[in-house]
Parts: C-alpha cells; sequence; structure tokens
C-alpha cells in the first residue's frame, strides 16, 4: 500500500540521516497530529521512531496544507524536512504550506507517493473503488470517466512538481509497483549531484 511504502521510505530515510549523526524526528498527522517526536540524535532514538512509524495506519481524511503549516509553526530547528504524502489537496494550498517550511530556514524534499493505478486507471471493467482514509465507495466506469481522470491527475501531479520547482523544493515521484531501493538511490544520485 502507498502507506506500508511511504513507512518503509521514512524509516529508510531516518535511518540514513541517524547515520550521519543527525537528529531525526518524526511528525505523522491526518485530521491533527497522531504521532510528535521531536527530532534527536541520541542513542536508543530510532527504536522510538521506527516504533511509531510501524504503529502509523489509514485513517481519516488528511488535510495537508493546514497540517504542513502547523508543523511549519512546531519545528523549532532548521533542518532537512521530508514530507511523504499522496499529496491529495489543492496544490496552490500544498505550495504555500511548503512555502512555509522553506521560509523558516529548513530545506525540504517531497516524496510524492502514488500507486500506478492512480495513475494509469487502465480498468477496462466497471469497478467500485474505496477511499482507504474515508472508506467511502464509488462505482466508476472507466471507458466514461477514464480520460477525464488521467487529464486531471497529470494537470494535479504536474501543478506540485511545478510549484515545487519554482521553490526551490526537491520533488520525486515515487509508484507503489517500483522497488523502494531503486527509488531511493535514484533520488539520493540526484541530491549527490546538486
Amino acid at each position: 500500500t502507498k502507506l506500508q511504502y511511504a513507512q518503509f521510505l521514512g524509516s529508510s530515510l531516518a535511518y540514513l540521516a541517524n547515520k550521519q549523526q543527525d537528529a531525526v524526528g518524526l511528525i505523522a498527522f491526518d485530521q491533527e497530529v497522531r504521532t510528535h517526536v521531536p527530532a534527536l540524535s541520541r542513542s536508543g532514538h530510532m527504536r522510538t521512531i521506527f516504533g511509531r512509524m510501524e504503529q502509523l495506519q489509514a485513517g481519516n481524511e488528511t488535510q495537508l496544507s493546514v497540517m504542513l503549516h502547523q508543523a511549519a509553526e512546531r519545528i523549532t530547528r532548521r533542518g532537512i524536512i521530508v514530507v511523504i504524502s499522496d499529496f491529495y489537496d489543492e496544490p496552490e494550498a500544498i505550495i504555500e504550506a511548503l512555502q512555509h517550511l522553506r521560509f523558516k530556514g529548513n530545506d525540504v524534499i517531497v516524496f510524492q507517493i502514488m500507486d500506478k493505478n492512480e495513475l494509469d486507471f487502465e480498468f477496462t471493467e466497471p469497478v467500485l473503488l474505496e477511499d482507504a482514509e474515508t472508506e467511502e465507495q464509488i462505482h466508476v466506469l472507466p471507458d466514461i470517466l477514464g480520460d477525464g481522470y488521467r487529464s486531471t491527475i497529470r494537470q494535479h501531479l504536474e501543478a506540485v512538481r511545478d510549484g515545487c520547482a519554482r521553490n526551490k523544493i526537491d520533488y520525486e515521484m515515487l509508484t507503489t509497483d517500483k522497488p523502494l531501493d531503486h527509488a531511493l538511490f535514484s533520488f539520493l544520485a540526484k541530491r549527490v549531484k546538486q
């Protein structure tokens, strides 16, 4: 799932940061903060990070931009902020919230996690889709909605990616069908070149 992929990605990045003696923290939220572990670099702290990361569950609908603004106010030390999400919110609101994190002096890195089906929407038969957060279900006729959906999702992804680029925010889109190690190495190689 996207959540599991995000958990592995977040844990991997936390591990790498900790190996460099960097302080690592965690804020996880939906409509409210569900987990907050302040950034520390002391021994044993990573067990707390990994334990909290493992306990994360899909829950309520996420108010991403609102919660990013709150996170920007909560984080008191400058550092590298990694945001892992599917970024289902209004692109302008997302970019404004990411700008808030940048304005506070942070280096911001964005990982947009998507499922291949969300991008391609290659269903051929009528399908029942369920929102993992709200459990809302909708019957979809792919031949009627497919082209419009693909166009809308493409515009959304471009708006988030372009907004990040304009604001000097590193952006990486990852799909759950690609091995995490490949995606991570690809991203880290780009970071080294900068």
